[in-house]
């Protein structure tokens, strides 16, 4: 209610000074001047007031609608909260079962490994053989060599 007071006194001096003015610039009697000042303080007074009501009625849903939002953060916040250990346990567990994986699959890889090393020797040495065979032809057999 301060707000609306204020407005209100406020446009009454600003309404009172506009008439003053107009009266001296004006040739008027000063008993006509008087009730001119008044009512147009009262007018002043009175848009004073309806502006400092707009004013205050747009502060209240600015307001309403921070709290709104911050309700709405707020409630994120402590939803992620309540969330956390669920989300830490879940990790956890995630990687307990990462890592037990990966020890089972290890002697799998190794053999894998092994298997593949042997293969590639076994596939450079006959590659080694076919290019000393072509290498030794003197040019008579084609280039092209299938190896496998």
């Amino acid at each position: 209610m301060g707000k609306v007071v204020k407005g209100v006194l406020i446009g009454g001096l600003i309404g009172a000074a506009v008439a003053g003015m107009k009266s001296l610039q004006s040739d008027q009697p000063s008993e006509e001047a008087g009730g001119e000042v008044a009512k147009t303080a009262v007018t002043g007074a009175a848009v004073g007031g309806v502006l400092a009501i707009v004013l205050k009625r747009r502060q209240k849903r600015r307001q309403a609608k921070r709290r709104m939002k911050l309700g709405a953060a707020a409630g994120l916040v402590e939803a992620a909260k309540a969330a956390r250990p669920v989300i830490e346990q879940a990790a956890e567990a995630a990687r307990d079962r990462a890592s037990k994986a990966a020890e089972a699959a290890r002697p799998a890889l190794e053999q894998a490994a092994d298997v593949a090393r042997d293969r590639a020797s076994k596939a450079a040495a006959a590659a080694q053989a076919k290019l000393e065979d072509v290498a030794s032809s003197n040019g008579d057999r084609p280039i092209l060599v299938r190896l496998g």
